[in-house]
């Protein structure tokens, strides 16, 4: 199968997600296109690094990232089919409230996209859901970050008002209201248009202890 084949069949596991099917999902369409990419890590591909990038720009990233110590090993980047394949695995299992296997599928995601906003911040929603917020916030803090350094123009936007907004949420469960107003208020500058950045920020400005 070449790139455009495996990206129609996660497209296909998507729809089936969407139609309320996750199980199906699963195991249909996102642990196929999981081992297809996983077998290279076999025999001589057991020496090298993989990564799975989305743009030129998060290729080079990764093509030039130093090894670990005392680790001498090729480097090799896919396309960014394998990485998504574990990204709707994720939300496969977050809608099965088996959270616990969506953090391992989230995790794999960013072994392979070490920077990729979006994984992150997918992964700070899981410990959100399992309110611990302290680690939500500060990986919410890393997409932030990873955004403003390798989302293209098509996602930056998006990828910061996400991050900005998952902070927002939890800063306002640890009552750090101004903190969280801040946020939502940056999330705004960028994009006006930021419905739920607005609905955010009207909740804490009507429901902030005087």
């Amino acid at each position: 199968m070449d790139s455009h084949q495996i990206n129609s069949i996660l497209l296909d596991g998507r729809k089936t997600l969407e139609q309320g099917h996750p199980e199906e999902a699963v195991s249909r369409y996102f642990d196929p296109v999981i081992a297809r990419y996983e077998k290279l890590r076999e025999g001589e591909g057991a020496k090298k690094r993989y990564f799975s990038a989305s743009n030129p720009g998060e290729a080079l990233i990764y093509a030039t990232l130093p090894a670990a110590a005392g680790e001498s090993v090729a480097v090799e980047v896919t396309d960014p089919n394998w990485s998504a394949a574990y990204l709707m695995k994720a939300y496969a299992l977050t809608e099965l409230h088996r959270v616990d296997e969506a953090q391992k599928a989230l995790e794999a995601a960013i072994a392979l996209s070490p920077m990729r906003s979006q994984f992150k911040a997918e992964l700070a929603y899981t410990y959100q859901i399992q309110k611990n917020c302290e680690r939500s916030i500060a990986l919410y803090a890393q997409a932030a970050s990873d955004a403003e350094m390798t989302s293209d123009d098509s996602t930056k936007t998006a990828d910061l008002t996400r991050a900005w907004r998952g902070q927002g949420y939890c800063l306002v469960e640890l009552g750090k209201w101004d903190e969280a107003e801040a946020l939502y208020k940056k999330c705004l500058a960028l994009d006006p248009q930021d419905r739920r950045a607005k609905g955010e920020l009207e909740y804490v400005q009507k429901n902030r202890p005087r």
